[in-house]
Formats: C-alpha cells, structure tokens, sequence
C-alpha cells in the first residue's frame, strides 16, 4: 500500500512537470505571436508615416527595416519572412505597393538576405556578397523609377558616367546602411535582447 501510494505521487508530480512544460510552451508561443503582431504594426506604421511625412520617408523605411532587423534576430528567419510578407501585403491595401518600391525591393530584401548570412557574418566572402546583392537590388530600385531619379537636364550633362556613378552611389550607400545595421544588432545584442527575453 505504502508503495502504491508512493507510486501514485510520482505519477502526480510527472503529470504536473508535464502540464508546467506544456504551460510554459505554450505561454512562449502566444508571446512570440504577440511579438510578431507588434512588429508587424511597426512595420507598417512607418511606412505610412513614410508616405505622409515624404521629407523624412527614407529615414521611416530605414526604421521598418530595423523593425525587420529585430524580428530576425528575435524571432528567426521564418518569421521575419512572415513578418515581411504580411508587411507587403498591408502596405499594398495602404498606402500602396508602388509607394513602398524602396522598403519592398531594396530595404527589406537586404536585411533578411544579410542576416540569412548571419553566421559568416565577419567573413570578407559574406561582406563582399551583401554588397553586390545591395548594389544589384539598388540598381533594380533605380531602373524602375527611372528618370525620376535626377532632373532632365542633370541627366544629360552625366550621361556619359552616369551608370558607373550610379554603381558608385549603390555601393557606397549599401556600405553605409550594412554598417548600420551591424552597429544596431550590436546594440540589439547589449540593450533589446534582455530586455525582450523578460
């Protein structure tokens, strides 16, 4: 009897072991869900703060990007890619897909594409790839606004080093923003990251 009883409090203490691990499973699950949610509307947010405010655009599209950022080191690659899909297909309802060419062609695609390298990151090989990747996603992004780029007659007075100048624009450009996004998963790292693991 005295075994039985023993028996029957070890099962009980099991099931309730089980049922914590599956609480706490499923609590985790529920607080990324939330999380993705979060980001999503930060997501979107500054990209209709980027089409109502255009003087500042470039700065809210690079924060939607750091949004993005976030999510990868967060929450994982899928997600992110979650998060990033869902991010078009609201700013496609509003304020419009073309509207949101540069976070939807070069700023989103970047960030999910350096981070997928994520492990080579110090690399020269991975450095060097990210930046032909920006520079090509960039000169996609410049072909299809076209000559909206640059005034007429600008335009004509270049043309002759305009393409190697644009090249030249991209890189120096992809270089800054792979900085800056170096520099804020480093921030991320020391002062986010702990407090979102609460």
């Amino acid at each position: 009897m005295f075994l039985a009883a023993k028996q029957t409090q070890e099962e009980d203490k099991a099931t309730k072991r089980v049922d914590e691990a599956l609480y706490y499973e499923a609590r985790n699950k529920t607080k990324r869900l939330v999380r993705s949610g979060l980001m999503l509307c930060f997501i979107w947010l500054a990209l209709i703060l980027a089409r109502l405010i255009p003087n500042v655009s470039l700065s809210f599209r690079i924060l939607a990007a750091f949004v993005l950022m976030v999510a990868v080191l967060h929450q994982g690659l899928k997600q992110a890619l979650i998060i990033f899909f869902a991010s078009l297909l609201l700013s496609g309802i509003y304020p419009g897909f073309l509207l949101n060419l540069p976070y939807s062609i070069y700023f989103g695609p970047y960030v999910l594409f350096a981070f997928a390298l994520n492990k080579h990151w110090k690399s020269k090989f991975a450095v060097g790839l990210r930046l032909l990747v920006g520079i090509l996603l960039l000169l996609v992004l410049a072909l299809i606004y076209g000559d909206s780029l640059l005034p007429a007659e600008l335009k004509s007075k270049i043309s002759d080093f305009y393409w190697p100048l644009l090249i030249l624009v991209a890189a120096v450009g992809t270089a800054i923003f792979d900085y800056l996004l170096g520099l804020f998963s480093l921030m991320y790292g020391k002062y986010l990251a702990p407090q979102m693991d609460k």
